[in-house]
């Protein structure tokens, strides 16, 4: 595994249809992201999206921030094009990445077995209605660009942490 990028934002929201709101930390639990209304055994159970993607919208529309497209866990550095349905993201404690990279260890595919795991099981998603960013901009971003996945492994995340992909 490969170290790609690190989480800039998370956020939740109590109700579905709403912006979500950023928080320092979450508990992802077996069925998604705790204190999320979006939690459940389906497989959207945690959504991500690239603050690339965002700061493209920023430049249109300003007002812009995380969490305005109802992604739980926005991350710098990661390509989501280039993911496939199937693919493992790993989370990783930036103090754990640290100590790794502070050791004598010169591996350069590590795995970490403490860290949270999850699937990637959908890329995109269409809008039921067109939503706020649609309308301001003539398209939304998420068709695209957002990612769905399901819990493998869940634990408490923060932002700051490093994301890793394994590819299937």
């Amino acid at each position: 595994m490969t170290i790609f990028g690190e989480i800039r934002s998370i956020n939740i929201s109590k109700n579905k249809g709403e912006v979500k709101l950023p928080v320092n930390s979450v508990n992802i639990l077996s069925d998604g992201i705790e204190n999320d209304a979006h939690r459940g055994n389906g497989h959207r159970q945690v959504s991500m999206l690239s603050c690339t993607d965002i700061k493209e919208v920023i430049k249109i529309i300003p007002e812009i921030k995380s969490g305005d497209f109802a992604e739980n866990i926005t991350v710098e550095g990661v390509d989501f094009a280039a993911l496939s349905i199937g693919d493992s993201i790993e989370i990783i404690s930036k103090e754990s990445f640290d100590n790794i990279i502070n050791s004598e260890r010169k591996d350069t595919d590590i795995k970490y077995s403490e860290g949270v795991k999850l699937e990637v099981t959908q890329i995109g998603k269409e809008c039921h209605t067109p939503c706020s960013i649609f309308h301001k901009m003539g398209y939304c971003i998420m068709p695209k660009s957002g990612i769905f996945c399901k819990v493998i492994k869940g634990g408490k995340i923060f932002t700051g942490d490093k994301i890793g992909i394994i590819k299937k």
